[in-house]
């Protein structure tokens, strides 16, 4: 098999810190054209905002270099109010939804609140930037192997990849995880997009999903399973130190606010799967190189090279200095939550705004051409 079909592409995250990844593809697709070369993934995972990417970057796998600048634009050019509704009757309709139902409790029989926006726009959004039926002709035509996005089940908790393949491929059934051959549309894309609690769940063929994140403790299974030996990693998570401080050096703190909490709580769910995968898929490679090659062959598991891109900036301390071009109603509910400080994480997934997302999307481009020696050695030498 080629290093192109066996190269799998990961994208994860959520939010508006999707900008960064097209950012990363973008600059990608700077260098593969220096080579001559076309889309260097064979096979494309992604949730979340990352599905977002996934999809485009199937759809347009034929013409990786001028799309992966287009998909650059696409989340440059973008507003929140083409996500999800910021005027102040349809925050004002979810309020009141929320105040019913905690307040009322049981007198009321049906819940109407189940989100903190309407992400009715994204969803016309999707449909009208996203070519989804190229996806299943670049399969025919042999440019990718197989497409990948996941979505949470409400019903079952489970985490669901639906998937097209190129190559018949039998599904698999794991505690939480199952996979689905079908083809990807808009509602796969716009469920894996769906934050928990932010956004509301969407319904698949009857049945509601939310974001591809949640419940989902091994994000690089799919792409394995898919036949990929490699990988390359783009995360939305600046790469701390990672160096622990004794606790006598750390400085007290304040009383955490709801919206420091929440910021916690989505980034433990959205992104903190990610570190750990990398971390156990570096030491399960350490243990395959420590057997004798003799044996080393007969394992039922390989060895998968990877490589990770991760901002060199923190994306929620990016996001503070961005707060005040959030529309006024957001801001609004923002503060609410805790300072613009305590709340910038938060806002980094809510800061669907052209200067935040083209910020992003440049640091995503030059960490990549930062890299550009060991991504060269990657992907194309």
């Amino acid at each position: 098999m080629s290093k192109q079909k066996e190269t799998g592409l990961v994208l994860t995250g959520g939010g508006a810190r999707g900008a960064y990844q097209a950012g990363a593809l973008r600059g990608i697709a700077e260098i593969a054209a220096k080579y001559g070369k076309t889309v260097p993934f064979g096979i494309i995972s992604g949730a979340s905002a990352g599905a977002i990417n996934a999809s485009f970057v199937a759809a347009a796998a034929d013409d990786f270099t001028s799309a992966m600048t287009q998909l650059a634009n696409f989340w440059g050019s973008l507003h929140a109010n083409s996500v999800f509704r910021t005027d102040v009757r349809a925050l004002g309709r979810t309020g009141m939804h929320w105040a019913g139902d905690l307040t009322l409790g049981g007198l009321k029989r049906s819940k109407r609140a189940s989100a903190l926006f309407d992400t009715a726009p994204l969803e016309r959004l999707i449909i009208d930037s996203i070519p989804f039926r190229r996806i299943r002709a670049n399969l025919d035509r042999g440019i990718i192997q197989a497409c990948e996005v996941s979505a949470l089940d409400y019903r079952t908790s489970e985490n669901v990849s639906f998937i097209m393949s190129r190559m018949p491929m039998v599904a698999w059934v794991h505690p939480r995880r199952r996979s689905v051959f079908t083809d990807i549309a808009s509602q796969h894309v716009l469920a894996s997009s769906a934050i928990p609690l932010i956004f509301p769940p969407v319904s698949v063929e009857g049945r509601y999903y939310g974001d591809g994140c949640v419940r989902n403790p091994a994000p690089f299974s799919p792409a394995i399973r898919l036949g990929a030996r490699r990988l390359l990693i783009v995360g939305v998570r600046h790469g701390r130190d990672r160096t622990a401080s004794p606790p006598e050096a750390l400085p007290p703190t304040l009383r955490p606010s709801i919206g420091k909490i929440l910021g916690v709580m989505i980034n433990a769910v959205m992104m903190d799967t990610v570190e750990y995968d990398i971390d156990r898929l570096a030491r399960l490679n350490s243990v395959i190189r420590g057997v004798p090659e003799v044996y080393r062959n007969q394992m039922p598991i390989k060895e998968i090279e990877f490589l990770s891109i991760q901002p060199s900036e923190d994306l929620g301390e990016m996001a503070a200095q961005q707060f005040h071009r959030l529309p006024g109603p957001i801001q609004h509910i923002v503060r609410g939550l805790g300072s613009r400080t305590e709340a910038s994480e938060l806002a980094s997934y809510l800061l669907f705004e052209p200067a935040f997302c083209r910020l992003i999307a440049e640091l995503g481009r030059q960490d990549v051409h930062r890299m550009r020696e060991q991504i060269t050695a990657f992907l194309f030498e």
